[in-house]
């Protein structure tokens, strides 16, 4: 392997000064004194965090189907603008 092609080693940072702290209290309910914060910051993200991460794989399938659909369809409802994106049949 040449020089330009062996990756270099990764380093790992954590940024100092207690951001994590900010996070965790403002991620808690108002009402939820007697809560665990790890059990009350579990339960929101396995109920809004599976959500936003399937929202975008299920809309790019639905659109890939329609798009497939329509260009299926386009031949038999406008052949005038079929021959013009696919070229003439033979």
């Amino acid at each position: 392997m040449s020089q330009d092609q062996k990756p270099r080693p990764v380093k790992a940072v954590m940024i100092a000064g207690g951001g994590a702290a900010e996070g965790a209290q403002a991620g808690t309910p108002e009402g939820a004194e007697g809560v665990d914060a790890a059990a009350a910051k579990e339960a929101g993200a396995a109920s809004g965090g599976s959500r936003r991460s399937l929202l975008a794989p299920i809309l790019f399938l639905l659109a890939c189907v329609a798009g497939g659909a329509g260009l299926t369809v386009l031949p038999h409802l406008m052949p005038e603008m079929a021959e013009r994106l696919y070229g003439q049949h033979p």
